[in-house]
């Protein structure tokens, strides 16, 4: 006798799990001219919009989801990029508000080098000009023309996954008229530490202090002693495809007036994608706000960025890999800036 056909079982009709990315994204906040007494909100705010992207972006890990390599072999890696876009600047001063919309336009670069005991010694610099006199309201001798920043990291790859050490950097900055004597510079110093929380969730922070080296235009004025604070999270797309979210804050003891302290943010979102498959040519769009506050003053600088970039790498076969390699995450950016709009804000 033949057994009579038994029914499928819910295994057999299982159909194969689609691998399809859903990427999630919220709409940015608004912004507004901040006073002290909000400042703390508006950066706790920040914190959980980073980390609320971080995690609706990472989809649950399971078996069938293709993975990155952990490891690639060690060598010489980093990229040479331009930028460029439109900076929309507000500012505050007892009521009177001056505005404008200029071109702003950069040069970047970096090299890591490997070195024995497992060790990252990395090289970077980027250099950034703001037409800011083309504009009646920010046209003046002492307003920002032009800065650059210079650093320098060292960092001991701990696992595969992680990597920690030091860096040291230093900004300076041009004003359109002043002589360069009149004009502030900044030293910093810190921590950096690189960790792969997944194959394809890259996280970075900076932690340290920065100093003014030259006196300017008043030894009481610039970046006078202040922390710095800067973390990021970069979810890799594939591996030439990435989102980046990068976080800054920085305070100093002194920025206007010898007795007036400074704080200052910065929140950037970029996405970034190799769009010709023949040329290591990463194209690059990028979103961002920065605040600088004299806070006992209550006069406020507020620039919205948006911008494209086009960089060039080389030592590595895909974006993935020049990170997993120790490519550069850079310097952190508000020390500088902030210098640059001391005599503006004064």
């Amino acid at each position: 006798r033949q057994p009579s056909p038994r029914a499928a079982t819910a295994a057999e009709k299982q159909i194969p799990i689609s691998l399809t990315c859903f990427i999630k994204s919220r709409s940015p906040p608004r912004y507004h001219i901040m006073k002290r007494n909000k400042l703390s909100i508006v950066i706790a705010g920040s914190l959980s919009v980073c980390a609320a992207g971080i995690s609706t972006a990472h989809p649950v890990q399971d078996e069938s989801r293709p993975s990155f390599p952990a490891n690639f072999e060690s060598g010489i890696v980093g990229h040479i990029g331009i930028s460029g876009g439109l900076n929309m600047v507000s500012e505050a001063d007892g009521g009177s508000n001056d505005e404008a919309s200029v071109p702003f336009y950069g040069i970047d670069a970096s090299i890591t080098i490997p070195t024995a005991n497992d060790f990252l010694i990395t090289l970077d610099g980027t250099i950034r000009w703001d037409n800011f006199d083309s504009d009646a309201d920010f046209d003046d001798d002492e307003d920002p023309d032009s800065q650059y920043t210079l650093g320098l990291h060292a960092l001991k790859q701990i696992t595969d996954d992680t990597r920690a050490g030091i860096f040291l950097g230093y900004s300076d900055t041009k004003s359109q008229g002043d002589p360069s004597s009149d004009d502030y510079d900044v030293w910093m110093l810190g921590l950096e530490a690189h960790h792969f929380l997944h194959d394809d969730l890259f996280l970075y922070t900076q932690l340290g202090y920065g100093q003014k080296g030259r006196d300017g235009d008043d030894d009481g004025e610039g970046f006078v002693g202040g922390l710095i604070f800067r973390a990021g999270a970069t979810y890799f797309l594939c591996e030439n495809s990435s989102i980046n979210v990068d976080f800054e804050f920085a305070n100093t003891y002194n920025y206007i007036d010898s007795s007036d302290p400074g704080r200052f943010l910065g929140l950037t979102a970029t996405y970034e994608t190799k769009p010709w498959d023949e040329q290591p040519l990463y194209l690059s769009v990028f979103g961002r706000y920065d605040y600088y506050s004299s806070t006992d003053e209550g006069d406020d600088i507020d620039e919205f960025q948006l911008g494209i970039g086009l960089k060039y790498y080389f030592g590595a076969g895909s974006k993935i890999e020049a990170t997993r390699k120790g490519a550069s995450i850079g310097m952190p950016r508000l020390p500088g800036r902030a210098s640059a709009w001391t005599e503006y804000l004064d």
